[in-house]
């Protein structure tokens, strides 16, 4: 999806999209740091402060897809064709590493 609006020529929409770039690496960065505490929980002090810094980013970062970034990927998919969305879902399931199946293979099950 990120692609697609940092195609679509619209400044906020790629302002947007860099942000969510750069705070998905750090969520993952925070996330591993959670991670680690939760294996170890050797000190409960400090997985409390990294948690509550993961949920601190994790609650700035929603409303922007939420509000922002999800609305204007649909409005983008729904003026690109069903051609379009199948191709970022073909994309997004080959940087995962997973089975994708088109629209009309799910809708035939």
């Amino acid at each position: 999806m990120l692609p697609l609006l940092e195609g679509s020529g619209d400044a906020a929409l790629i302002d947007a999209a860099q942000r969510l770039h750069s705070e998905h690496r750090q969520l993952d960065a925070q996330w591993q740091a959670v991670r680690a505490r939760l294996g170890a929980l050797d000190d409960v002090d400090e997985l409390a402060r990294q948690a509550n810094a993961f949920v601190a980013l994790y609650d700035r970062h929603l409303p922007l897809e939420d509000e922002l970034v999800f609305p204007a990927a649909q409005r983008l998919m729904a003026a690109r064709g069903e051609a379009a969305v199948e191709a970022m879902g073909r994309e997004m399931a080959a940087r995962r590493g997973a089975p994708f199946k088109a629209r009309a293979a799910r809708a035939s099950r």
